[in-house]
């Protein structure tokens, strides 16, 4: 009865994502339209700021102040979490960096002599895994700031969940700029929270979420 239910739950899930990822693709348009119709400088500037300090590098530096803060005062259980958080975040960005080189989709902001649409790896005789352009689905910012939060909130449930508008911002904060699509963020945070899933099995020596206190040294 028990597996019966844990794939129960499983095709709920799945169910879940794709019509996530179904309606993103159903209102990307109507989305662009309504960002292009309100974005003013401020906003557009936001915007900007957000993308710039969401960047991978920015994201990784406060993980690695606090994990040498709590290896410097012992606290071995706060290290093996920061790892953990940093290794999820760094492999939900790469993958959907190499996804988004495969996929070739235009970003909304393409020029306009650039048509819409999906173009794969090669088109026209050029690779378009280093063209910006083309490199709009799925969003390496949201990913990554999403496989950061989800580790955290698997390990650490009340720090996560205080930091979980922050792959919302990202996201808004990307379509804003016109660099992707609603799909683009909406696939990539349900990438970034799969990574994350998969990862924590590897470190199943650590404790589960713990909302009160640091797991004590028999459970390390």
């Amino acid at each position: 009865m028990t597996t019966c239910s844990n794939c129960g739950k499983k095709v709920q899930w799945f169910l879940l994502a794709v019509a996530m990822i179904a309606t993103g693709f159903f209102l990307d348009d109507s989305v662009i339209g309504f960002v292009n119709a309100h974005r003013t400088p401020a906003l557009l500037r936001a915007g900007q700021l957000v993308s710039k300090w969401s960047e991978w590098q920015w994201l990784m530096l406060p993980c690695v102040l606090i994990a040498v803060a709590a290896h410097l005062r012992k606290k071995k259980a706060l290290v093996r979490v920061m790892c953990a958080v940093m290794i999820s975040a760094s492999l939900a960005g790469l993958g959907a960096n190499f996804i988004r080189g495969v996929t070739g989709r235009t970003r909304p902001n393409a020029p306009k002599e650039i048509a819409q649409g999906w173009y794969g790896p090669w088109h026209n005789g050029r690779l378009l895994l280093v063209q910006s352009h083309y490199n709009a689905f799925p969003s390496g910012h949201v990913a990554t700031s999403t496989g950061l939060v989800a580790m955290l909130v698997l390990l650490r449930r009340r720090v996560g969940l205080l930091l979980a508008p922050l792959p919302v911002v990202v996201a808004a904060a990307r379509i804003c700029v016109g660099a992707h699509h609603l799909s683009d963020v909406l696939t990539s945070a349900l990438f970034g929270i799969i990574v994350a899933v998969l990862l924590r099995r590897r470190f199943a020596n650590l404790p589960e979420a713990d909302p009160s206190s640091e797991p004590s040294p028999s459970r390390l």
